[in-house]
C-alpha cells in the first residue's frame, strides 16, 4: 500500500520535501512517447531518473500523487532511497490512466503536503487539463500567497499533444508557481 509519514527532517523543518504530481488521466496510456509503453510509463521513467539522482541526499523527502478527477497520495514524506525507488517502480506497474486530468485538486494536494521545509511540485502531464486553467492558477496564486518561496511549482510535458495551447496551462502554472516548464521531448534531445 502507500507508504505513510516518513522520519523527520533534522534540525527541524530544513531540507526539500519533493512532491511528484503525476497526470493520470486516460490521455496518459497513450503510446506515443519514444522508448515508453505510454506517456504514463514516460513520466515514471523520468521521476526515477531524478531518484537516482537523490538518493542519499541528506534532508530530502518524496511525495508522489497520483491526479486526475480526484487526487491519491501513493507516497507521502518517504526519503529518497533505493526502497522508494523501487517503491515508486511498483505504483508504475499497477497504475492504470483513467478518467479525466484535473490540475486543481493536484495543486490542493501540493498544498497539503507542503509543511515546514522548502516544497517543491513537479507537475508531469500531457498537458490537457479536464478543469478550467484559470481556477488552476487562482489556485496557485493562492498558495504562493501564502508560502511565498517555500512552495514553488515546476512542470514537464510529456507527448507530441504538450505543444501550443495545451502547453500554455503548464507554463503558467510554473511561472505563477515561480518554477519552470519543460517539455519532455526537449528533455530527451538535451
Amino acid at each position: 500500500g502507500p507508504l505513510d509519514e516518513g522520519e523527520g527532517m533534522p534540525g527541524g523543518g530544513t531540507g526539500f520535501h519533493i512532491v511528484f504530481l503525476v497526470d493520470n488521466s486516460r490521455s496518459m496510456a497513450m503510446g506515443d512517447v519514444a522508448g515508453a509503453k505510454n506517456r504514463s510509463h514516460a513520466v515514471f521513467g523520468a521521476i526515477d531518473a531524478f531518484l537516482e539522482l537523490l538518493v542519499g541526499m541528506p534532508g530530502v523527502l518524496v511525495s508522489l500523487v497520483l491526479c486526475n478527477d480526484s487526487t491519491q497520495e501513493q507516497v507521502v514524506r518517504a526519503p529518497a532511497d533505493a526502497a522508494l525507488r523501487k517503491l515508486i517502480a511498483g505504483i508504475r506497474d499497477r497504475t492504470v490512466p483513467r478518467f479525466g486530468g484535473k490540475y486543481a485538486p493536484a495543486l490542493v494536494a501540493l498544498r497539503g503536503l507542503a509543511k515546514d521545509e522548502v516544497t517543491i511540485g513537479v507537475l508531469l502531464s500531457d498537458g490537457r487539463p479536464g478543469d478550467n486553467k484559470a481556477a488552476s492558477e487562482e489556485v496557485m496564486r493562492k498558495i504562493r500567497k501564502e508560502l511565498g518561496a517555500r512552495c514553488m511549482l515546476h512542470t514537464i510535458s510529456f507527448g507530441p499533444e504538450a505543444s501550443g495551447a495545451n502547453a500554455q496551462c503548464l507554463q503558467s502554472l510554473a511561472r505563477i508557481g515561480g518554477g519552470t516548464y519543460q517539455s519532455n521531448q526537449k528533455l530527451d534531445a538535451a
